[in-house]
């Protein structure tokens, strides 16, 4: 910290009167050392803390650094121009760096109010990128400028305190930068490697204002002291008093820290009206499972219908959403290089990639590259995903560098599999360079895979071609695989090699590949692992040769990184453009050596994996009637429409083939009472026990026997507690089915409530878990089931009229102290929302004789009961539905 400033002249010689008035050298120097320390702690803090805000790219550090060194350059300036007639003194300096503290503790306790800012000037994205750094130009000012700016007062002054006249002023500049300096290493080592990790940054953040408190007092206690004017310290006491009172308010929470902000993923719409606002808040710190402060970033878990994990605020993966790319990337190479015995994994992330290789058969050692240690705790915490990888003896995890890792390993890899973070954030598009690339053939065996993931969104062509030219320069045979809908798989080799049905039959013979086709992609057939083509070795080349003249990525010049940083958070080039660029040069199909390919299989299997995943599968081109009525009724099915579903089955003649249409299948004719779906569920019961229990009930169900329903019911969620596994839409129904059936037979309510009050496998299906356990304890009546209910809502209830209502109502018949709570957060809740939700809802008991503000009568509707369940299907239709949407969890990658 610091600025070069132009010291006033002034007498040409210091007189001893002069002497007298300079401040003692040792405190001025250990003030320069500590104010170097806390500024460059602040600059590791304000790094850390508004990577989630403005995107964790190049440019966010770039805007962070020019306005820190704005704030310094100004402040200098600013004591040049108005300071030289005055004389420095330890009370300016007192003053200076409480003043420093107010203004560092002011962003801090506005805490999540900027992150609500910063999603508002998002909306500058309309205008371009320009747009996007003008937010982002803002926000920052907000956070840093007035501290920097102080700091920037304050170094000129420290100097000055040194003595006064010409005298001596080269010796006392230098003695001040070089203790300032001293500091500044001191802060940015001790910060880096210990105070961020050790205390979090929002705890750091507290500390840096500590500090500069205890400055300011011990110089203005100084001051006072040599003056004999006890008075000088009523300014700083008071200075003094405002910062601690700042820095104890809650700061930033998980809605600054850990929601997708700066990567454009939380829509302003989500704060279209202040309950909006405060819903978002409340839900983004009540799905926050645990956080780290790492080394090199900031780490959490969070919970929704599934689990994710966060690194400094974007979504790097999850559980259950991310499997078709975290399972398949590695298995994906191990299937076509057929045997391989040794794996090098870049990333750990949920440990899943290096899981399942290491239980691939054959395999003999897989390798793992983490440079973040926090990220093990992910890994741990996912175990039920990743074949428990950390007690897997052949995993071997190595916390360093993944380049530096390559370069120094003693043996070579058959597989090496690449899938780091988003290469728009600084410093993950050095996993992309030439350089790399070159480290990564040196490592790699002779007839070794290197498999590369790559984002197939929010990226534009130059920036694909860039990656397919600069891989192609070291590694000139690359396949197209795609992993899921937007993750595409570059499958690189040193010499040609041909894919083969013969080798993915044998792949997928072994029963632990089965399963991860199974789970990661919804199939168990040849033909639905090669829907995952993409284009051919032929495909590249043509590239390369088209787009010779394009620049590469290197490590000295990296438009990649650049590139993909301006694109972040805007809807571009997407998975579906390389696949319809390939299709269109007729190069999406294995070459015909691969042995004999069913296309029609292939198209039947594209169609059932996107109504798995996520309910979009487009009718492939040319589709006939027999693929249009499977669509068809897949489609059908996924809305919960059964007869519909069943009759678009039975205009077709060929039986379901593969393993949704199955599943789809059986469900869809067990709701409609057709023995002919149990026959159905007998073959997948084993692999897929919860949606055969989902079909078993709906079957029960049919036959107007809901008792029998219970204990199939009770099954599905004993086997989503075992496992995690389950296709969507299946899972949808399941919550659906559980919330008809205990809306129209109510005396099973009990029941129902047992089998879903427990969590889930993982904590998976929380929001859907916990919604269904709360509305079924809305039929019970008597007991403590709206307590049990209720828990997971206590500590941030979501803000829903309904749902603050019942919990008043429920604290009230059980006579409850949390109820004067519970009052006070309905009464908030009207107060911004005056119009009733749910007119037909018997009134909320009347407040507790307490002070606690309470809703009037005029503004409160008529209910105490929780959200309707009017969208809840009925526990006799064909195939319920889910249970009432909560907002959906960050979105993964």
């Amino acid at each position: 910290s610091g600025a070069f400033v132009e010291l006033a002249p002034a007498a040409p010689t210091q007189t001893s009167s002069a002497r007298a008035e300079a401040a003692p050298a040792p405190f001025v120097l250990a003030s320069a050392l500590i104010v170097g320390f806390v500024f460059f702690l602040m600059e590791l803090v304000w790094y850390r803390m508004l990577g989630p805000l403005l995107g964790g790219s190049v440019f966010t550090f770039g805007i962070i650094l020019a306005v820190a060194l704005a704030g310094i350059g100004l402040g200098g300036l600013a004591y040049a121009t108005l300071g030289q007639n005055r004389p420095a003194t330890l009370t300016a300096f007192a003053v200076t760096s409480l003043l420093e503290a107010l203004l560092v503790a002011v962003p801090f306790a506005l805490g999540d109010r900027i992150a609500v800012l910063a999603v508002a000037l998002r909306t500058l994205g309309a205008f371009g990128f320009a747009g996007l750094s003008v937010g982002w130009l803002a926000v920052a000012t907000i956070v840093v400028f007035p501290a920097a700016f102080a700091s920037g007062v304050q170094f000129p002054l420290l100097i000055a305190l040194l003595g006064r006249g010409r005298e001596g002023v080269g010796r006392q500049l230098g003695l001040t930068y070089a203790w300032n300096t001293v500091g500044a290493i001191i802060g940015s080592l001790a910060g880096g490697f210990g105070l961020v990790p050790l205390l979090g940054a929002p705890g750091a953040w507290r500390l840096v204002g500590i500090l500069l408190v205890g400055v300011g007092l011990a110089a203005g206690g100084l001051a006072a002291l040599r003056a004999r004017r006890p008075a000088l310290l009523l300014l700083p006491a008071l200075l003094s008093a405002l910062t601690f009172v700042t820095l104890a308010s809650t700061g930033p929470t998980a809605a600054w820290r850990h929601t997708p902000i700066g990567a454009g993923r939380v829509s302003v719409s989500r704060l279209a009206t202040p309950v909006a606002a405060m819903s978002w808040l409340s839900e983004s710190r009540a799905r926050l499972l645990w956080e780290r402060e790492g080394v090199e970033s900031s780490v959490a878990m969070a919970r929704g219908d599934d689990v994710v994990f966060i690194v400094n605020g974007k979504t790097d993966g999850s559980l259950r959403s991310d499997a078709a790319t975290q399972v398949m990337s590695g298995l994906v190479g191990a299937c076509l290089h057929g045997s391989p015995k040794s794996a090098y994994v870049i990333g750990i992330g949920t440990g899943s990639s290096a899981g399942w290789l290491g239980v691939y058969p054959g395999m003999e050692r897989v390798d793992v590259a983490e440079i973040e240690p926090a990220i093990l705790d992910v890994a741990r915490q996912a175990a039920i995903v990743n074949k428990d990888m950390l007690r897997n003896p052949k995993v071997k995890v190595h916390l360093q560098d993944a380049r530096e890792g390559l370069l120094t390993a003693s043996r070579r890899f058959d597989l090496i599999v690449s899938e780091p973070s988003n290469p728009y954030r600084a410093g993950i598009s050095s996993l992309y360079t030439k350089e790399y690339y070159e480290a990564v053939a040196s490592s790699l065996a002779d007839d070794g895979l290197f498999l590369q993931w790559f984002q197939a969104y929010e990226i534009d062509a130059q920036t694909v071609r860039s990656l397919y030219l600069t891989l192609g320069s070291v590694l000139p045979n690359i396949e197209t695989w795609r992993l899921e809908a937007n993750d595409l798989l570059l499958v690189a080799s040193k010499h040609p090699r041909a894919v083969t049905t013969a080798a993915i039959d044998k792949c997928l013979a072994d029963p632990n590949v089965r399963e991860a086709a199974r789970v990661a992609w919804a199939t168990d057939t040849t033909a639905g692992f090669l829907a995952h083509y993409v284009a051919r070795p032929s495909f590249a080349r043509y590239l390369r040769a088209e787009y010779k003249d394009q620049p590469l990525n290197t490590d000295d010049q990296n438009p990649l990184e650049f590139g993909f940083a301006r694109t972040v958070g805007v809807a571009a080039l997407e998975g579906k453009d390389v696949t319809a660029a390939a299709a269109a040069r007729g190069e999406d199909r294995p070459t015909p050596d691969a042995g004999p390919i069913d296309l029609a299989a292939i198209d039947d299997e594209l169609v059932s994996q996107g109504i798995a995943r996520d309910g979009s599968a487009p009718r492939p081109a040319g589709a006939g009637p027999e693929v249009v009525l499977r669509h068809r009724a897949l489609d059908a099915w996924l809305r919960a429409d059964a007869p519909g579903a069943v009759e678009a089955w039975r205009k077709q003649p060929k039986p379901p083939t593969t393993l949704v249409e199955r599943v789809a299948l059986g469900e869809v004719l067990s709701a409609v009472g057709d023995e002919a779906g149990l026959e159905l569920v007998r073959a997948y019961e084993v692999t897929n026990p919860a949606e055969a229990a989902l079909a078993r009930a709906l079957y029960a169900i049919a036959k107007h026997r809901p008792d029998d329903a219970v204990p199939h019911l009770a099954h599905a969620f004993d086997a989503l507690r075992a496992s995690p596994w389950v296709m969507t839409p299946a899972a949808n129904h399941l919550f659906g089915v559980v919330l008809g059936l205990a809306r129209d037979e109510p005396r099973l309510a009990p029941a129902l409530f047992e089998i879903v009050k427990r969590p889930l496998a993982g904590e998976l299906f929380e929001d859907k878990r916990s919604s269904a356990a709360f509305e079924i304890s809305r039929k019970i009546r008597g007991g403590s089931a709206c307590l049990e209910a209720l828990a997971p809502f206590e500590k941030y209830p979501p803000w829903d009229y309904n749902l603050l209502s019942a919990r008043v109502a429920c604290y009230a018949e059980l006579n409850d102290p949390r109820r004067a709570a519970a009052e006070a957060d309905l009464a908030r809740f009207v107060a911004y929302m005056p119009a009733p939700l749910d007119p037909d809802a018997p009134p909320p008991p009347p407040p507790a004789r307490r002070p606690r503000p309470a809703p009037s009568a005029s503004a409160v509707p008529p209910s105490a009961s929780a959200a309707s369940t009017s969208s809840a299907p009925s526990a006799s239709s064909a195939a319920p539905s889910a249970a009432p949407p909560a907002p959906p969890a960050a979105s993964s990658r």
